[in-house]
């Protein structure tokens, strides 16, 4: 973070003489720890001028935030369902109660190799289901997803 503000750091108050029609450019630089909207007040004067040397300010304003996607289950999973059925079974249905995206009953045992062309297979198109993810953050989002199980987690 040092490295950060080694450059022409001016903490101290500065005087231009800034010829006519002539400009003078700022750079400022903004950096925060935390998570937040920060303001501040760029504040000049003009020696010698009217108004009694009134002094002008320039606000100034900056945001810290972190890439980020909407885990909110209403805008992730299209099929949501208060609690399991009755039954037992849910199929695609994400369950409120328990937090779980059930992917319903699956036969277990067929292999695809034995299938003459399983992308037609009407089994198959029903194990798949589609989510949406959103960036509802401030900034581009990389995003990368992988299902297993709760135990692989590190």
């Amino acid at each position: 973070m040092e490295d950060f503000f080694d450059s022409e750091v001016t903490l101290q108050p500065t005087r231009w003489l800034i010829e006519p029609h002539g400009k003078v450019r700022l750079l400022l630089k903004f950096f925060s720890e935390e998570i937040g909207t920060y303001q501040a007040s760029l504040s000049f004067e003009v020696v010698g001028g009217i108004h009694e040397n009134a002094p002008v300010s320039i606000a100034a304003s900056g945001i810290t935030a972190f890439p980020g996607i909407s885990s909110d289950p209403r805008n992730v999973f299209t099929r949501r369902a208060k609690m399991k059925p009755a039954s037992g079974y849910a199929s695609k249905q994400f369950i409120l109660s328990t937090g779980v995206f059930d992917f319903g009953p699956l036969l277990i045992g067929r292999s695809a190799d034995a299938r003459a062309d399983a992308a037609s297979d009407a089994h198959v198109k029903q194990h798949v289901e589609s989510f949406r993810i959103t960036n509802n953050s401030l900034f581009k989002a990389l995003t990368c997803s992988y299902l297993g199980n709760v135990n692989d987690v590190v």
